[in-house]
Order: C-alpha cells, then sequence, then structure tokens
C-alpha cells in the first residue's frame, strides 16, 4: 500500500525518492503546517460556534420569526456575495505581490464597501419600497438587513487583507472573535429579555462593527503612509477579481444545479439524500480548502517561478496522502456513518457520497495547482475550465439522473471536476515546461 501510495504521488509531482516518514516529520515541523492545521481548527470551530447560535435562535425565537430572521439574513449574504466582484481574492493577490500598496487596498476596500455598498443598499431599498410584493422582508428588518450589507463587504475585504499579509493568526483571532462577539450580544439580548428580530438584527449590526474597528486597529501599524483611495489599482483588481468571481459563480453552479434538477425530477425526499451526501463531501474538502488560502499569499509574495514550484510539491505530498486516508475512510464508514449522524431514513446517501469522492480527491489536488496558477495572475483558461463544467454537468444530469438517480448526479460532478482538473493541469504543466526551458 505505502509504495502504491508514493507511486501515485511521484506520478503527479516527480520526486527523486519519497520517504512517508521524512514528508510527515518535515511537514510537522514546517510553519506552513501549523498555520494550515491552526486555520483548519479554527474552521471547525466556527462551524460549532455557529451551530450552537442556530441552536440558541432556534430556542428564542418562534418557527415564524426564525424564518423571517433567515430571510433577512439571507437578503444580506446575497447583497454581500453578488456585490464583492471578487474583490476579496484581489485584495489578498495585491498585498501579497506588494505590502507597501496597504494604504491603496484598504483606502480602497473601504470607499468601495461603506461607499458603493451602501449605495447598492439604497438602490435595493428603493426597488422595495417601490415594489413592496417582490420584497422577502419588510419595514425596519428590510432596513437593517440592508444596512448590514456594506459593513459585510468591508469586514470581507479587510480580512483578506489579513491573508496577503500572511497575518494568519490574526485572522484566525478575529474570525473566533467575531463569532464569539456576535453570540454574546445574542445572550445580552436574551437576558435583557427584548428578543424581537430587529432588535437580533440592531445587535448583528453593532457586533460588525465592533469587529471592523478590531480589523482596522490591526492592519493601520502595517501602513507605511496614509490612506490613499488608487483609482488605477482598483481597475487592476477588479480585471482581477472579475476572472475570481466568474469562476466561483461557475463552481457554485457545478456543485448546486444538482440539486435543483433532483428536486425538480425526483422530488424532495431524494434532494433531501442527496444535500446530506454533499454535506459530507463538503466537510472532506474543508481541508484542501483551507491549504489552498493558506499557500496563496505564499505563492504570490514569490517571484520565481521555480521556488513556487518548490512550494507546491512540499504542500501536495502531505495533502495528498491525507486526503486519500480521509477519503478512504470517509468511502468505509459512508453508511454507518450516516446512518448514526442523520438517521436510517437517510442511509441511501452514502450511495451518491461515495460517487462524490473521488471527485473531491481530484479537485483537492487540482485546486492547489489552481492557487499556483492564480499567483502569477488569474488564468483565463481557468474560467473557461469551468464553464465546460458546468456546461458538461447539466448535460451528464440530463442523461444520468433519470436513469441513475442521485448516484447519476454524483458521478456528473465528479467527471464535470474531472474536466477543470485536466484544463488545470495542462495548462501548469505547459507553464512548467515554458519556466524550465
Amino acid at each position: 500500500m505505502k509504495q502504491t501510495i508514493n507511486l501515485l504521488i511521484e506520478r503527479l509531482l516527480p520526486l527523486p525518492h519519497l520517504n512517508l516518514k521524512q514528508v510527515a516529520k518535515r511537514t510537522l515541523a514546517s510553519d506552513l503546517f501549523q498555520k494550515i492545521s491552526a486555520t483548519f481548527v479554527v474552521r471547525v470551530l466556527l462551524m460549532g460556534l455557529g451551530f450552537v447560535n442556530s441552536i440558541i435562535l432556534a430556542r428564542i425565537l418562534a418557527p415564524e420569526g426564525r424564518g423571517i430572521l433567515a430571510v433577512a439574513t439571507a437578503v444580506t449574504a446575497m447583497g454581500i456575495q453578488f456585490g464583492n466582484l471578487g474583490l476579496p481574492t484581489a485584495n489578498t493577490y495585491t498585498v501579497s505581490k506588494d505590502p507597501t500598496r496597504l494604504p491603496n487596498v484598504l483606502a480602497n476596500s473601504l470607499v468601495i464597501s461603506l461607499g458603493i455598498g451602501t449605495l447598492g443598499a439604497l438602490v435595493l431599498g428603493f426597488i422595495f419600497r417601490m415594489a413592496p410584493e417582490i420584497a422577502p422582508v419588510h419595514g425596519t428588518t428590510l432596513t437593517l438587513a440592508l444596512m448590514a450589507i456594506p459593513l459585510g463587504l468591508a469586514y470581507m475585504l479587510c480580512l483578506n487583507i489579513l491573508v496577503g499579509m500572511q497575518k494568519i493568526r490574526t485572522f484566525n483571532q478575529i474570525e473566533v472573535g467575531s463569532t464569539l462577539i456576535s453570540i454574546g450580544f445574542v445572550l445580552i439580548v436574551i437576558i435583557s429579555q427584548q428578543i424581537t428580530v430587529d432588535i437580533l438584527l440592531g445587535a448583528s449590526i453593532l457586533a460588525s462593527c465592533i469587529t471592523l474597528t478590531w480589523l482596522f486597529i490591526n492592519l493601520r501599524p502595517q501602513m507605511n503612509s496614509a490612506l490613499q483611495p488608487s483609482f488605477d489599482l482598483f481597475k487592476e483588481n477588479l480585471i482581477y477579481g472579475i476572472k475570481a468571481y466568474t469562476s466561483t459563480f461557475l463552481a457554485f453552479l457545478v456543485l448546486k444545479v444538482d440539486l435543483l434538477m433532483i428536486n425538480q425530477w425526483l422530488g424532495a425526499e431524494q434532494a433531501g439524500l442527496y444535500s446530506v451526501a454533499v454535506a459530507i463531501s463538503n466537510l472532506v474538502y474543508l481541508i484542501p480548502t483551507t491549504v489552498g488560502n493558506i499557500i496563496f499569499p505564499k505563492l504570490c509574495s514569490i517571484e520565481d517561478w521555480k521556488e513556487r514550484y518548490r512550494l507546491l510539491k512540499k504542500v501536495c505530498q502531505p495533502l495528498s496522502l491525507l486526503m486519500v486516508f480521509i477519503i478512504s475512510f470517509t468511502a468505509i464508514s459512508a453508511y454507518p456513518l450516516i446512518t448514526i449522524l442523520y438517521g436510517r431514513s437517510y442511509t441511501l446517501a452514502a450511495q451518491p457520497l461515495l460517487w462524490l469522492l473521488p471527485g473531491i480527491l481530484v479537485w483537492s489536488i487540482e485546486s492547489v495547482f489552481r492557487k499556483l496558477l492564480a499567483s502569477d495572475g488569474y488564468r483565463i483558461e481557468i474560467i473557461y475550465a469551468w464553464l465546460a463544467a458546468s456546461l458538461t454537468n447539466i448535460v451528464l444530469n440530463i442523461f444520468l439522473i433519470p436513469s441513475m438517480g442521485i448516484s447519476g448526479a454524483a458521478i456528473s460532478s465528479s467527471l464535470s471536476i474531472l474536466v477543470v482538473a485536466l484544463v488545470t493541469m495542462t495548462t501548469f504543466y505547459r507553464d512548467r515546461k515554458r519556466q524550465y526551458v
């Protein structure tokens, strides 16, 4: 088994010799591993805190109130998602490449989020006021949901600046602190016995203001000059950000269109089973996601391509081994794991999960290579890859869902991810060959 794994990884990343014990020892001792492991623990902790917060809110609000709060939060989240235009990733890229541009990046982030974000929220408010029948929530609740958009956008943009500066410890502290502050305000509302959706939203906005202040306090000492907006930098970041945003959106389609098509053709019950399989696969993918987010600014900060490649090899060796182990364990324990966690009625979700896991393994390694390509300017090939994957996924779903059910949808997703991996690896090896000529 050991020789087989070594051979697979050597084919992926040619090395003169690979010893698992040496890889493990070197990995555990590295600063990069410590940052990745700490960030992964924080991600898991945040998921746990989010779960606790959802339980608290569900218990203090009636189902109707919980529904209104969820919709209002969704309005804010959608505003942030559609309004960021990929600029958080662009902020990480720019600050990693040139830390001296921090004052310009931070100033632009504040102008975009608090200026343009506020303007966008006002436009939405005007539209909903003129056509109240399309407004998801109304009155003060809608106002508070819209007010949270520029604050949430500012938080996202500024937090990614910390990632670009490789201030991972501060990044993790603020992420956990932000969640704890929010939970703290919820508890204060409970103690005051003034429990309404609007008060909870107001408390959330106040928590966001505190977190933003904390972020700014940590960023301010890193600047070598006063805040200075730069329109030229904004244009550069927007070009990079739009490319990243487009890829993210297309990847989102690959992951979500399956569920919509299953719900339409097979019904809500089968969609529920498939959603469990997707949720577990997302947990597995949390590890390479964390790895990619940590190494991206480091790759951007390295000028020499060959040095970036060496870093990539150092990361991919242990990541490949870890993902093979985790995915193998998940596959072996899929049926009992799902039955224990979700109940016997969800046991059949294990079948599509098994078909999703090969795609997750391929995606785990491909995503790291994609970070290397993105560290030298976002590549148009990646956008084409996700576009091809999205179309492939839809076409395969049309044929496989009617004949194979939710397992067919899982096979479609894995094959679609393979399309992205093939394009990414082809682009990577073409670049590698050019660099080593």
